[in-house]
Formats: C-alpha cells, structure tokens, sequence
C-alpha cells in the first residue's frame, strides 16, 4: 500500500473567513502569478477528527486515529464517498465526470471514475493503512486535478453511511442529483453512524498560506482545492460532523434489597426511521438530515446486532455503597449504544425481569418521555442512568459525554414511576 505524505496538514480545523471570490479567474500565459504544469497532479485527500468517533454497524465506536488492534480493523472496513465540483456559483451538480473527463471544467470527482458512466454515488475513499490520517482512492484508482485550467478551485463533499450499499440501505439509483443538490433515503435502525463534510483548510495551511507574498496568499485563498495549490502542498481536508445522537445505557443499584433481584430484559426507544441525508447542495446549511418519518420503536442490542443476553445485566451493590449517591455506585453497562435522529425526546421503554423467592418470574414494562435541556442534538453522546429499586421504582437521569463536550444534566430526577 503505498503510503501519501501531505505537507502543511494536522489534525486541526479552522474555517476560512476569507470573502475572496473562488469563481474560475482563468489561467494561461497573460494570468499573473500562475504557473502552468506540464505533469498531472493527484487529488491526495485528508481526514482528521481528534475528538470524535466514528461508529461501524454492529462493531461499535473506535477511533479514526491508530490505536488498538480491533480498531485498525474496523477502520479498514469502513468507505467514504466523495465529490468534487467546480466552486463557481454556476456549478450543475447533476453533471459527471465521465460527461467530461478531459476537461472536468464541472465534476472532478464522482463515482463514474470506477468506469460506470451512469453511476450517481460518489467516488469511494478508504483509510490509508499506513497512516489513518489519510483517505485513499477505492482500488488505488488515480484521480488527478484539471490540468488544462490548473487553478480552477473544487468543493470537496464527503460522507459516511455505515454499510451503506453493502446491506442494501441503499442503491445507486436512489441517488437524487440535482443542478443544486445531491440526496437520497436513508433507513436507520439504531445502528448506523452517519457523517458529512465538506473540506477546508486546516489551521496549520492557514497559518503557512499567511506568511505568503500578497499576489500567492490571495491565489491560495481563491483557488483552493485546484492544481495550484496542490502543487504547493495544500490538499483537502475533511473534518467529518457526526449527524446522529448517540444513546448509551447503564443500570445502578437503589438499594441492596431488591436490585439484585431485578434482571434487564429489553430497552426500547421510538424515533424516526426514515429521512433524507442531503451530502452536497450549493447551500451549505442544507447538508445533512432532515425530513425524519416513519416512528417506531427501536431496540437495544449487543455490539453484533443480536438481542441483548437474557439473565446477565444486572445492578451490583456493593459494600460501602449505602453512603455513596446512587450514581455513584458502580455502573452496569448495557449492550452497545442506539444512534437516533435528533429530537427534542424520546419515549423510552425499560423491560425487566424479576424472579421472587417463590420461583415465579413476573416482567415489568416502565414507560417514561426522557428530556435533555435544549434538545438531544447530534454529535454528542447522552449517557440514559436508571437506577433500579427492585418492584418499587426505578429512576432515570441523563448525562453527557463526548463525541463533544458538554455538560452534565439530569432528566425528571424526581420523577418516580412505579412498575
């Protein structure tokens, strides 16, 4: 595997304030300060998230950086998509590349570089193995920049579906590509971990572009991502943005009684199954989820997909916890995680299981709306608390964790509710 080394690039994102106009100057010899190439140049891409995670189906989270065995592993499974079009304001996001691969005036990248002219989904990019800071083109295909108008500067659009086309969410031909936007239906079931970005400019480019004569500085400001700038070691940078809120679940013991009696059966949450992911649009502020449909109740699960292990998840007590807080006890945790479209709350369904002493095993069914200040937004984890009290009650709280950071906040901590 070969292995690309980018100059100029870390894992930092800052966004470009520049108000340069980045539509197409033209280039030639009567262009000042642009210097005309005789060789292609690779489009060489970079992906950095130093505080996210990135979540396959039925896996888990691991990191996009290296790190332990089981996540390198993961890592080589998972496959980004890519566009990339003309920064003009004219740009028509419904042509292809194969529509002009000699002068790709309008779409650089698109998946029509894998030899399907009909192809509507974007052009596959997978971790490169040697350093996972890095995206490599699906086959070791070479894509190269414009190199009759060398500095005519690219968005870059990429995404993230997990297993998008390999568990027929989708096929390519529900792919909506419009003159203004690229879109099409998704399908959760809990488990899908969903991700966009558009490139930018890191911070350290930003830093090394600044120090620059004035004519190159303003040349990198407007013609970036074009051949120009690659050829001076500024590439595309991906900072990917979590669309989904992240559910994890932990029991806690009320009481030393009753709790280790009481077995968790099943946990259930209703939210919306079905929307549409927009992955490119001339209007930024529209990529993303929206359009959610379709509620019904989705089911926690073990790491591979099966249903959570019957007579094993149970609150521990342990001694000395009758002083402590019941979070402060320790924690049992349940399953994987549910990744759920954004919402303001969710009904949340706790089923647990409870043998008396008699032998005889009686199911409990606990309803409860679980509520977050300001929302359950994506990107952020919220960790669902239930302290269990044995057949007299149980409580809920939520705290907050990263993918970002935030604060900590409980849900209805007064609000008992009996089995």
């Amino acid at each position: 595997m070969k292995k690309i080394i980018l100059s100029g690039i870390i894992l930092l994102l800052a966004m470009l304030t520049s108000c340069a106009d980045r539509s197409f100057q033209g280039d030639g010899p009567d262009t000042p300060d642009i210097e005309i190439l005789d060789e292609p140049v690779p489009v060489l891409l970079a992906i950095g998230d130093p505080s996210y995670t990135v979540l396959s189906r039925g896996n888990g989270a691991f990191n996009p950086l290296p790190g332990m065995h089981a996540d390198t592993l993961l890592r080589d499974k998972s496959t980004f998509h890519i566009y990339a079009f003309s920064s003009d304001d004219n740009v028509d996001f419904s042509g292809k590349y194969a529509d002009n691969k000699e002068v790709p005036d309008n779409c650089l990248v698109d998946g029509t570089h894998l030899g399907d002219n009909n192809m509507k989904g974007g052009m596959p990019a997978v971790f490169n193995r040697d350093d996972y800071a890095y995206l490599l083109w699906q086959n070791d295909t070479e894509i190269n920049y414009n190199t009759t108008h060398q500095s005519r500067p690219y968005t870059f659009y990429a995404f993230y579906v997990d297993d998008l086309f390999t568990n027929n969410i989708i096929t390519d031909k529900d792919i909506s590509r419009t003159s203004d936007q690229i879109s099409f239906p998704v399908q959760i079931d809990g488990r899908q971990d969903l991700m966009s970005s558009v490139a930018t400019l890191s911070e350290t480019q930003l830093g090394i572009i600044n120090g620059m004569s004035v004519n190159e500085r303003n040349n990198m400001l407007n013609y970036h991502f074009s051949a120009y700038t690659a050829h001076r070691g500024v590439h595309p940078y991906f900072q990917f943005k979590h669309h989904m809120a992240r559910l994890k679940f932990q029991i806690y013991a009320g009481d030393s009684i009753k709790a280790g009696k009481v077995v968790l059966d099943t946990i259930s949450v209703k939210a919306n199954t079905i929307g549409k992911f927009v992955v490119v649009s001339k209007n930024t502020d529209e990529i993303g989820l929206s359009d959610w449909t379709n509620m019904k109740s989705l089911y926690l699960t073990e790491s591979d997909g099966s249903d959570l292990r019957q007579d094993f998840y149970k609150a521990i007590w342990q001694e000395g916890d009758k002083s402590k807080d019941v979070y402060d006890r320790k924690a049992t945790d349940i399953g994987s995680d549910l990744l759920l479209p954004p919402d303001d709350s969710y009904d949340l369904l706790v089923r647990f299981k409870q043998t008396e002493d008699n032998g005889i095993v009686r199911y409990f069914t606990t309803p409860q709306n679980i509520k977050n200040n300001g929302g359950f937004k994506p990107g952020y984890t919220y960790n669902v608390r239930i302290a269990v009290y044995g057949d007299i009650e149980i409580q809920i709280s939520i705290e907050i964790e990263q993918w970002k950071d935030g604060g900590n906040t409980d849900v209805d901590p007064d609000n008992e509710f009996e089995f």
